[in-house]
């Protein structure tokens, strides 16, 4: 149920998406680096398995969760 009503500073990345990116659930950032600079300060990224690149620095405080599988982050 917390998917479908997620919370405000939830924000959600799947690098095998290929459409409009927006951050939600359906419509999730497709690079990391979007998603940590799209992101507000202290939320939840929730990342599909996959490997991500790494941007080189992030001022942002985010938490990262993955779901259901493996997430490699490389620089």
């Amino acid at each position: 149920m917390s998917f479908i009503y997620p919370y405000p500073n939830w924000r959600f990345a799947d690098i095998n998406y290929s459409g409009t990116q927006n951050g939600t659930i359906d419509q999730p950032y497709i690079t990391l680096v979007n998603a940590l600079n799209s992101s507000p300060s202290n939320a939840m990224l929730w990342m599909k398995p996959g490997t991500y690149t790494a941007p080189s620095t992030s001022i942002t405080n985010i938490h990262i969760k993955a779901t259901c599988g493996t997430v490699h982050i490389v620089p």
